[in-house]
């Protein structure tokens, strides 16, 4: 069973938390943003850097809750969800941004398995005079029968396995506000 993100964008205006998306009805169930203008990517690094979420690792943030000051949209939506959504969170983009600077020359453990070949050329890449291809990492799974894969375990930039950070910080380049966050939760 897949694990998705709820997301929600909101701007502090004149003290107070306000929506920072477009929201719609489209389906009469209650407002929402729609899903092309969501951000929803399955991403389990970014959700287990997010909240612990699918995949834990050193850098995990420990989710919060929905803020008692959150926008009346994003409460009511995730009031809907009732006992479907957990760990629910929230982040500013300042700290977002802290957190993607710290991150800088940082690693992770990646694990798996990936057929020889692969894993050749990925070595290869690794042992190279030049810039690492880290893109040559996948595709690789967590297990499988066929003869031709080997498990490995690596240490992978946290800037390429957690990127997503850096789309979650874009999602903020158009917006004017004394601060802006996001608050999320997930649904499995």
């Amino acid at each position: 069973m897949g694990c998705d993100i709820h997301l929600y964008k909101e701007k502090k205006v004149d003290g107070e938390w306000v929506t920072a998306d477009e929201w719609v009805d489209e389906y009469n169930d209650g407002l929402d943003v729609p899903y092309e203008e969501r951000f929803s990517a399955r991403d389990y690094y970014l959700f287990g850097f997010l909240a612990g979420v699918r995949r834990d690792n050193d850098f995990s943030l420990i989710p919060t809750g929905i803020p008692d000051d959150a926008s009346e949209n994003v409460k009511a939506c995730y009031k809907r969800w009732e006992g479907d959504a957990h760990s629910a969170s929230s982040i500013t983009l300042e700290s977002l941004k802290w957190h993607w600077a710290d991150l800088s020359g940082k690693v992770m453990t990646v694990s798996g398995m990936k057929d020889t070949e692969g894993l050749n050329k990925l070595a290869r890449s690794i042992m190279g005079k030049g810039e690492t291809d880290w893109g040559l990492l996948y595709p690789y799974c967590q297990g499988t029968n066929k003869d031709n894969y080997e498990e490995f375990s690596i240490d992978v930039p946290c800037h390429f396995k957690l990127s997503n950070i850096e789309s979650l910080i874009n999602l903020f380049d158009d917006i004017e506000a004394e601060e802006c966050r996001i608050v999320f939760w997930f649904d499995n």
